[in-house]
């Protein structure tokens, strides 16, 4: 199986089918993955129907290509497969999807859906410049109608509020004591929906952090590149990776780390950046990536992290993300 990028069998369409059909076929004999996700019970339908009798070699494009757009990349499928590397079937189905889907892209283009969807950046900042508005279209029932005909977003779909003041501006701004750290140093991979959409959760952070002599810097960053990602635009992400790796490097050659409060793209930094960009700075980079929470635990397994409350937090219910679940994660 190749999922070399680089590579010229990566990108050929019959050398893909025929992978798919392999994994699809151990994947039938297994059904471990049965009600996982909608991908897995989509392939088992197909598997089943009368005209295909449980033989991957009788799916059709048409098959594989929905079971790989039905990917939501979660990545659980992989923490329940027994044939994951090092297994001599060295089974890697989300990676599979993902290099089903950069085909399919590089030879058909990407859906209107899907190209509007991988600009998060550009339309953070025009959501937060306009937020009111935005806000108020993203509520309003005839403007979500027409989202639904144009660009696929269901109707129903709840869409995240914009900030008026990102979380980049207000850090800017601040006075604080990120440059007076004597201890620990970060910088913060504050991430694209945080900074349009949930700014509190960087504040909180940030403040988190320094009450316990955590120096927190933010460099300049782009969104980490998931969204294109998903929609099969290999070469978009690879170049939102490199913008990334060269800004974080710098500051960790200088000792620090990177701490990230978003699962998904702490997931990415450390595992998706290696695989695409292969660079020894990519790989240092991805050592000194933490979650925010993985942070503050390793800060809490040393005795230094500060748990004095001026009022008890009780008790907090905390959901592991499923892109923590990865072995691959490293937990």
């Amino acid at each position: 199986m190749s999922l070399d990028t680089e590579s010229r069998a990566f990108w050929d369409p019959s050398d893909v089918e025929g992978e798919l059909k392999r994994v699809f076929d151990i994947c039938n004999g297994c059904r471990r993955c049965y009600n996982l996700c909608p991908s897995f019970n989509d392939l088992f339908e197909r598997l089943d129907r009368d005209e295909v009798d449980g033989e991957a070699e009788k799916l059709n494009s048409a098959d594989l290509k929905s079971v790989t757009d039905l990917c939501y990349q979660c990545k659980l499928c992989f923490n329940h497969c027994p044939y994951t590397p090092p297994h001599r079937w060295e089974i890697d189905f989300p990676r599979l999807m993902l290099r089903s889907r950069a085909i399919q892209t590089k030879r058909e283009g990407q859906s209107l859906q899907d190209r509007f969807l991988g600009q998060v950046d550009a339309i953070g900042r025009l959501g937060s410049l306009f937020a009111p508005l935005v806000n108020w279209l993203n509520r309003n029932s005839l403007n979500r109608w027409l989202m639904e005909k144009t660009i696929g977003i269901h109707r129903r779909r709840i869409l995240p509020n914009y900030a008026a003041e990102t979380f980049r501006k207000w850090f800017d701004k601040r006075a604080s004591n990120r440059a007076a750290g004597a201890g620990r140093k970060v910088v913060l991979f504050y991430t694209c929906s945080v900074n349009f959409n949930e700014p509190e959760v960087g504040r909180a952070c940030v403040r988190i952090l320094e009450k316990n002599g955590v120096e927190v810097q933010c460099p300049e960053q782009r969104c980490c590149g998931m969204p294109f990602l998903d929609g099969g635009d290999i070469e978009s992400t690879q170049n939102n990776a490199k913008v990334n790796v060269d800004s974080l490097h710098a500051w960790v050659a200088k000792g620090y780390d990177v701490v990230v409060p978003q699962p998904t793209c702490s997931y990415v930094l450390k595992q998706e950046y290696p695989w695409l960009l292969k660079s020894d700075a990519t790989k240092a980079v991805a050592a000194k990536t933490f979650d925010v929470c993985e942070y503050l635990m390793s800060l809490h397994g040393e005795g230094k992290l500060d748990t004095r409350f001026v009022r008890g937090a009780g008790k907090i219910a905390y959901q592991m993300p499923c892109h923590f679940k990865s072995p691959k994660y490293g937990l």
